[in-house]
């Protein structure tokens, strides 16, 4: 398993090249459509989900079709799993061995003492994203940890060991 990089959005059209397996985990880091809806949108992501690899993807500034995360899994299924807000874990094989690798999160979003943030505008946005991003570390922590107990109690392996290097 290889961690293919971040995909955006064009560029995700080319991770159907030969470098990419089914076995890869894709992030494909926001702007997947310029669809206004999801059943607009609806094709880029199928023509995403029949790409290799395995796909999560998180909301871009420009996905004005992103819908809730249960409309999107009704949509797609497996095929593409959405972060907005949540975070998971995997085990992924190393030269080093197995390591553990947690990610998720939401969209960027201005914050306060930018430049450009007015907070009459964008302290609500700011403020629901902050959530949503301390949800996801602590979906990702949750995920981690099982799959510890999940190693130890399959392989009888010292948890310190993982991700130590």
């Amino acid at each position: 398993m290889v961690l293919t990089g971040i995909i955006t959005g064009a560029a995700s059209k080319k991770i159907g090249s030969d470098r990419v397996t089914d076995d890869d985990i894709v992030f494909l880091v926001g702007d997947m459509s310029w669809a206004l809806r999801l059943d607009e949108a609806a094709c880029d992501l199928q023509e995403i989900a029949s790409m290799p690899g395995k796909k999560y993807m998180i909301r871009g500034n420009h996905d004005y079709w992103w819908a809730s995360a249960n409309k999107m899994r009704n949509l797609m299924g497996d095929a593409i799993t959405f972060l907005q807000g949540h975070g998971t874990a995997e085990l992924i094989q190393t030269e080093e061995g197995p390591r553990i690798i947690a990610f998720g999160g939401t969209r960027a979003y201005l914050c306060p003492g930018d430049s450009h943030f007015t907070p009459e505008t964008d302290q609500s946005i700011y403020d629901r994203e902050l959530m949503r991003t301390e949800a996801a570390l602590q979906e990702m922590n949750k995920a981690v940890d099982i799959l510890r107990e999940e190693i130890t109690a399959e392989a009888n392996v010292d948890i310190t060991k993982l991700n130590k290097g």
